[in-house]
C-alpha cells in the first residue's frame, strides 16, 4: 500500500452515491410508505422501498387507497447525492478533495437558490482546509491531526485504519463477501492494530447478514435451476445437448474460480448462488469462522486501549508512574498491541529526558 501523503482514501464511502428515497404515500390510516415513486399514472402508484441494505420492494398503491403523495425536489434528490461531502474523522488523499469539492460547486452552479447552499458552502470551505493541511504532509486520524513525523511513527495503525475504512465502506454497500475478505487482510497484515478489535466485531456482525443474503439467494437459485431444468426437458435435440453442455461448462467455470480463490489463499471464496461448488465453499467458511471469530478475546483488547489511553494522557502531564501502572495493565490484557508499543516508546525517551536533566543538575 503506498503511503507517500496517504489520506486514508477509504473514506470515500462519504462520496457512495446514497439512492434517494425521500418521496412517500400516505395512506389514510396516516402510515407513511417512504421509498422511490417510480411511476404514477392515472390509477395507481408505484413506489420502491428499501427493505434493507441492497433490498428494494416495489409496491403498487391504487390511488383510491391513498391519502396524499409526496415527492422530493430536484435539488433534495440531488442533494443526497452529496450529503456526505465533507470532513470526518479521518483526513483523504489531495486528489479526493478535488473531486469533492467539484462535485459540490457542480451543485451550486445547478441549483443556486437552493435551501441547502449554506450546509454546501460549509462543506467546500472546511474541504478546502483540509486539503491544505494535507497536502502540508499532515494526516487526520480518529479526529486527530498528526504530523508528517507522526504519521511516520503510525504507518501501520493508517494503513490498518485505511482496510477497515475499506471494508466498512463494503459492509455498508451490502457487499459482504468483499467486507469480510477485507478483514482477513487486517488479520493478516495488522493484528496488532488498534482497528482491529473494530474490525472483529464489524465481523462478528457480518457474518449473520451473510449467512441471510445467501439463504434469500440460494432460494432463487433453486427457483431459477428448476425452471432451467424444466426448459431443458422441454428442448428438443440438438439445441437440449448444447443447453446442457453450456451449463456444464459454466460450472466447471465457477469450480474454477472457487479452486483459485483457495489457491490463493482468499479465506473468502466468490459467491456464486448457481454454483453448488461455491455456495458449499461459503457455507463452511461461515461455520468455521463464526466460531472463531467468538473466541476472539475483543473484551481483553479494548481493555488495553483504554489503558494505553489512559497511560498517553499521564505521560502528557508528565505523570510517570501513572503511566508506568497504566502501561502494566494494557499489556496484560494485549501485550502485541502496536499501540501498547508506541506508548513504551515514548516513556522510554521520557525517562531518558528526565533522566538526562536530573544528570546535568548534579553535574
Amino acid at each position: 500500500m503506498s503511503f507517500n501523503r496517504i489520506g486514508l482514501a477509504w473514506l470515500l464511502v462519504a462520496v457512495v452515491r446514497v439512492a434517494a428515497y425521500g418521496d412517500a404515500v400516505i395512506l389514510p390510516s396516516g402510515e407513511r410508505v417512504e421509498g422511490k415513486i417510480v411511476r404514477e399514472n392515472g390509477d395507481a402508484v408505484v413506489i420502491e422501498v428499501p427493505v434493507s441494505s441492497g433490498i428494494i420492494d416495489t409496491r403498487t398503491y391504487q390511488k383510491s387507497e391513498i391519502k396524499s403523495v409526496e415527492k422530493e425536489s430536484a435539488d433534495q434528490i440531488a442533494y443526497q447525492e452529496v450529503a456526505t461531502l465533507k470532513p470526518g474523522e479521518e483526513s483523504f488523499m489531495p486528489s479526493d478533495y478535488d473531486r469533492m469539492i467539484a462535485q459540490l460547486r457542480a451543485f451550486k452552479r445547478r441549483f443556486p437558490s437552493s435551501s441547502f447552499l449554506p450546509v454546501i458552502e460549509g462543506n467546500i470551505q472546511a474541504l478546502t482546509e483540509e486539503q491544505r493541511k494535507v497536502e502540508e504532509g499532515t494526516v487526520k486520524l480518529n479526529g486527530k491531526w498528526l504530523s508528517a513525523a507522526e504519521v511516520q511513527k503510525n504507518r501501520y495503525q493508517i494503513e490498518a485504519r485505511s482496510l477497515y475504512g475499506q471494508m466498512s465502506e463494503r459492509a455498508q454497500a451490502g457487499e459482504y463477501m468483499a467486507a469480510l475478505n477485507a478483514f482477513d487482510a487486517i488479520e493478516k497484515q495488522y493484528p496488532n492494530s488498534s482497528s482491529y478489535p473494530e474490525a472483529i466485531l464489524l465481523a462478528r456482525r457480518l457474518i449473520p447478514a451473510l449467512t441471510a443474503d445467501l439463504a434469500r439467494k440460494k432460494a432463487i437459485a433453486a427457483r431459477d435451476e428448476e425452471q432451467r431444468q424444466k426448459g431443458v426437458e422441454i428442448t428438443s435435440e440438438p439445441k437440449k445437448s448444447q443447453l446442457i453442455a453450456a451449463y456444464e461448462s459454466e460450472q466447471a467455470q465457477f469450480k474454477s474460480l472457487v479452486e483459485e480463490a483457495t489457491a490463493a489463499k482468499i479465506k473468502w471464496p466468490p459467491f456464486i448462488p448457481r454454483s453448488p461448488d461455491s455456495v458449499e465453499a461459503v457455507e463452511k467458511t461461515i461455520t468455521a469462522e463464526q466460531t472463531r471469530l467468538a473466541g476472539l478475546d475483543v473484551t481483553g483488547m479494548q481493555h488495553s486501549l483504554a489503558a494505553v489511553n489512559r497511560a498517553e494522557t499521564a505521560l502528557a502531564r508528565s505523570d510517570l508512574e501513572t503511566t508506568r501502572q497504566s502501561i502494566e495493565a494494557a499489556r496484560s490484557d494485549w501485550p502485541t498491541s502496536e499501540a501498547l508499543k508506541n506508548v513504551e516508546e515514548d516513556l522510554k525517551a521520557r525517562e531518558a529526558e528526565r533522566a538526562a536533566a536530573e544528570a546535568e543538575k548534579k553535574a
